[in-house]
């Protein structure tokens, strides 16, 4: 974890978790998340979790970097 997620507040996080037996089937749900927010995925068991957080500045010029070509 770095020093960055660590001075995150909760107002900064959200989580999204989603009962395989409840959920929709594969290619039906559509979730819109803004360029600014990372997520990552995590599965155990039968449940699918999904972290949302603000993307880092390193992360955002990578994107930058690849979207513009600098």
């Amino acid at each position: 974890m770095s020093t960055d997620d660590e001075n995150l507040g909760v107002a900064d996080r959200g989580a999204l978790v989603i009962d395989r037996m409840m959920s929709p089937r594969r290619g039906t749900f559509t979730l819109i998340v803004p360029d600014s927010i990372c997520f990552e995925v995590t599965e155990s068991g039968q449940t699918i979790r999904l972290d949302f957080r603000p993307k880092t500045l390193r992360e955002r010029m990578a994107m930058w970097r690849r979207r513009y070509g600098l």
